[in-house]
């Protein structure tokens, strides 16, 4: 069992990761994805984010958008298709939905875009009033 990193380690780990990401998603991106790359840069703990993470975050988007499409295509269309020959079938978009989403958990957790994954990153995200009681504490240290 691999031992585990100490925060130290982990606050070095972060350090080396590069310069942050900027909200300006890929240039092949479709609109939807655009959003989803802001949405995820906008709202990720600081710290997390970095050049190193390009490739996750892309293949996180992508499966994120491809989920929602197959999730839209499945509410219209029902889960079940008929065959040529009339037997009934699972409908291919929900194969796909499967794929999606476990690429989508997979890269989500690299990213530390669960509380848990969070955590195993060394990654504390606070809450706006977290961030402003910690405020008026520091600044009643300086009197």
């Amino acid at each position: 069992m691999p031992r585990k990193k100490t925060t130290e380690q982990k606050t070095e780990v972060r350090s080396k990761g590069g310069k942050p990401l900027t909200r300006t998603a890929p240039a092949y991106f479709t609109p939807d994805q655009a959003k989803l790359w802001r949405h995820a840069i906008d709202n990720a703990p600081e710290g997390v984010l970095f050049e190193s993470d390009r490739h996750c975050l892309e293949s996180w988007c992508l499966a994120t958008a491809l989920a929602t499409q197959c999730h839209e295509q499945l509410a219209r269309e029902g889960a079940t298709v008929k065959a040529a020959n009339g037997s009934v079938a699972k409908h291919p978009a929900a194969s796909v939905l499967a794929q999606a989403s476990l690429t989508q958990r997979a890269e989500g957790a690299r990213l530390g875009f669960s509380p848990t994954d969070r955590v195993k990153l060394g990654v504390v995200h606070k809450t706006t009033d977290e961030m402003k009681e910690l405020e008026v504490w520091g600044n009643l240290k300086n009197f």
